[in-house]
């Protein structure tokens, strides 16, 4: 079973991860990205076709059973790749939805995907409740068990946040608490804005928690509690639209407001056997359902059985 994503961009690099994840489980090139542009943040990509030239395509498309969005709500452009690269007659579709453009235009998106004839559906945990299909996590490789313990005797705490789009995660509420327990040294605070993605990983692996997002309008977790969970740290975040899904509901702490927050991270940096607790429920979840072997396997049978 081959199958190819394409779209305008993979954001979060989502795509490109569940790829090498099957390639990895399948030991071929079982699953290739194809993108109309390099994205900005520098992600590790498959194939970035700039220019709209899809001479090099042709065995890859071939190839492919299944088409698949990249979720990046560009549909004229998916459809133009329909109809443009040298796909087999009987090839099924399967789209994926997550991030702004489905949780601001789901009824068109679901409309459209059943005009279109698509067979699977797959949908971030934050949207489930926008549309129906098979919930999806990214994935990254978890560190090794054991962790190391948190800091002992008075010892600060790290505390990492991500803000990708500040407005969507909800920045202006989580910053001013990490800088006032930064500056009182309940912690040392890492900000990582604007830094590589291999930097990004580095980081996080020396880390104990990480905020991710306090947005009203997001209300769920992305590829950065993904990583971070992987990491072993404890992720922090307003999860308030995730409710029932097909898949385990990860250990994520449901934090709604500034205080909430000041008050989890003080726990956290006033007793380590909480923090550590906490820290290895997040790094079995990951080995659980978010590590590439996971993953391809539940990406695999889902296709295969639809």
């Amino acid at each position: 079973m081959k199958l190819l994503w394409a779209g305008q961009f993979d954001w979060a690099n989502l795509c490109n991860r569940i790829a090498r994840a099957i390639n990895a489980s399948t030991g071929e090139k079982t699953a290739r990205v194809i993108t109309e542009r390099r994205h900005p943040f520098g992600y590790q990509e498959d194939m970035v076709v700039e220019g709209g030239n899809y001479d090099d395509l042709s065995e890859v498309a071939q190839a492919a059973d299944w088409l698949i969005s990249t979720g990046d709500g560009n549909y004229e452009l998916f459809c133009e790749l329909r109809r443009t690269l040298p796909l087999r007659k009987d090839v099924k579709l399967a789209v994926t939805h997550a991030g702004t453009a489905y949780r601001r235009n789901a009824p068109y998106y679901n409309d459209f995907d059943e005009r279109m004839g698509v067979r699977v559906r797959f949908i971030g945990a934050d949207s489930l409740r926008l549309g129906s299909g098979q919930v999806y996590f990214g994935t990254c490789d978890p560190v090794p068990w054991p962790l190391s313990p948190a800091p002992r005797h008075g010892g600060q705490i790290t505390v990492t946040h991500t803000p990708t789009v500040r407005a969507q995660k909800g920045t202006a509420v989580v910053l001013p608490v990490l800088e006032r327990l930064h500056a009182a040294g309940t912690i040392i605070l890492d900000l990582m804005e604007k830094v590589a993605p291999d930097e990004v990983m580095r980081r996080r692996k020396l880390a104990h928690v990480h905020v991710d997002q306090m947005s009203d309008e997001v209300g769920g977790f992305g590829q950065s509690a993904i990583e971070a969970m992987g990491c072993g740290n404890v992720v922090l975040a307003d999860i308030h639209n995730v409710g029932v899904m097909n898949l385990a509901k990860p250990p994520i702490i449901d934090v709604r407001n500034a205080r909430e927050l000041e008050e989890w991270l003080t726990l956290f940096a006033r007793d380590p056997d909480v923090l550590d607790r906490n820290r290895n429920l997040s790094l079995d979840w990951s080995y659980q359902h978010s590590s590439p072997s996971q993953v391809a396997a539940y990406w695999l049978e889902t296709l295969r059985n639809a």
